[in-house]
């Protein structure tokens, strides 16, 4: 890091391998503080009806072996078929799997899966699953990530859905 003069705040940080201050980046909105009062309120756009909204980051904790990847699983087959939620409308979209573990058992996830909902996850439907964990700690590693997400992205479109799991494996 290092500090260039600024007229209001007489020094800004500067990341040199970034983005500098005050520069838009397109695509993303520009950061800025707004008075507490003047924030609209509009209705959520849900991926997955009263549950889980669009853009949003969702954690699913609890208990070892209760059933997280399970939930977690279901949830993200129903957003890539377009099938319910245990009642709950989902908006159907490309989903991204990024797993750290258990890459064996995927496959039997998803063929319980098929024979409970007795829904096919073929070839066509957008449901993309790692091979190995993310190692988000291995910058080597990160942009192999973000190179295959990009990848995908080309070919599909902009994910609906991205599922890290577990975070700690990862």
């Amino acid at each position: 890091w290092h500090r260039r003069p600024d007229a209001e705040h007489n020094t800004v940080p500067e990341r040199p391998d970034g983005p500098k201050p005050g520069v838009i980046i397109p695509g993303r909105a520009a950061f800025k503080l707004v008075h507490f009062s003047d924030l609209v309120a509009t209705e959520p756009d849900y991926l997955i009806q009263g549950l889980i909204e669009r853009g949003c980051l969702v954690l699913a904790f609890g208990d070892p072996a209760a059933g997280k990847t399970f939930w977690v699983l279901d949830a993200a087959s129903c957003v890539a078929t377009g099938a319910s939620f245990h009642g709950r409308g989902a908006k159907q979209g490309t989903v991204i799997y990024i797993a750290g573990e258990g890459h064996g058992g995927l496959a039997r996830r998803r063929m319980a899966w098929e024979t409970e909902r007795g829904i096919e996850i073929s070839s066509d439907v957008p449901f993309f699953a790692s091979t190995v964990a993310g190692n988000f700690l291995d910058d080597a590693t990160t942009e192999a990530v973000i190179a295959s997400i990009r990848t995908t992205v080309e070919a599909e479109g902009p994910p609906a859905l991205i599922v890290i799991d577990t975070l700690a494996r990862n």
